[in-house]
C-alpha cells in the first residue's frame, strides 16, 4: 500500500512539474490585429500603402524569435514593410508576418506596421482574411497555432482609400465627391423602345443615372 501511495506522489509531482515548465502562449483575443488602407494615391504608379496594428493584451512578450503571424489576402506583391517585421507573399492570397532583429512587444504594448503592395486595395473583401499567430520555442520548434480571434478591420471612407491610383481616370465618387453638373440623366428602357418607334419624339429623360465626373 505504501509503495501505491509514494508512485502516485511521484507521479503527481511530475505531472506538476513538467506543467510548470510549460510556457503559456496568448488566447486568441488576447493579442488584437487590426488593418486599415492609408493611401493608394501616395505614388504616380499603382500601388497601396496599408498598415497592421498589433496590440498585446497577454502577459506574454513576443520578441524577433518566437512568433509569426499567417493571413489570406487579395493576392499582391509586397514591395516594401517598414519597421522590424517583414511581410511576404508565400503563395497565391497567402502571406507570413515574421519579425527581425530587435523587435519586441511586451504586454500592454502595441505597434504600427505599415507596408506598401504592388496594386491598390478598395474595399472589405480585399482585407486580410483568417489570421493565426504561430508560436515557437527557444529551439525554433512550432509550440501553439492560435486563431484570432479579435480582428478589427477599419472602414474605408476617404477618396484615397477607395480610389485605386492617382489620377484614376474612373474615381469611385464618395458622398462628397458628386458633380451635379456633371449628372447625364440616361433614359430608362422603355423611353428608348418609344424613341425607336417614334424617332421624331423627344424623349421623356427619367431613367438611371451616370456620373462623368468626380470632385476630389
Amino acid at each position: 500500500m505504501k509503495k501505491i501511495s509514494s508512485l502516485l506522489f511521484w507521479s503527481l509531482c511530475l505531472i506538476l512539474w513538467s506543467g510548470c515548465g510549460q510556457e503559456k502562449y496568448p488566447a486568441g483575443n488576447e493579442l488584437e490585429v487590426s488593418w486599415k488602407v492609408i493611401s493608394n494615391e501616395y505614388a504616380d504608379q499603382p500601388g497601396v500603402k496599408a498598415q497592421f496594428t498589433l496590440e498585446n493584451k497577454s502577459n506574454f512578450t513576443l520578441t524577433d524569435t518566437n512568433w509569426a503571424l499567417f493571413f489570406n489576402q487579395t493576392p499582391r506583391e509586397i514591395v516594401k514593410t517598414e519597421g522590424d517585421v517583414q511581410i511576404a507573399r508565400i503563395s497565391g492570397d497567402w502571406f507570413k508576418m515574421v519579425p527581425e532583429e530587435g523587435f519586441i512587444l511586451k504586454p500592454g504594448q502595441k505597434v504600427e506596421i505599415v507596408y506598401e503592395a504592388s496594386h491598390w486595395l478598395i474595399k472589405e473583401s480585399d482585407a486580410p482574411m483568417g489570421p493565426y499567430f504561430v508560436f515557437y520555442g527557444e529551439d525554433g520548434a512550432e509550440k501553439s497555432v492560435v486563431e484570432v480571434t479579435s480582428l478589427v478591420i477599419e472602414p474605408f471612407t476617404e477618396p484615397q482609400q477607395i480610389n485605386r491610383y492617382r489620377n484614376d481616370g474612373d474615381p469611385i465618387c464618395t458622398k462628397k465627391g458628386w458633380n451635379r453638373k456633371q449628372v447625364t440623366w440616361l433614359p430608362s428602357q422603355e423611353r428608348l423602345q418609344e424613341r425607336r418607334l417614334h424617332p421624331g419624339k423627344q424623349p421623356n429623360l427619367q431613367g438611371t443615372v451616370s456620373t462623368s465626373g468626380f470632385v476630389p
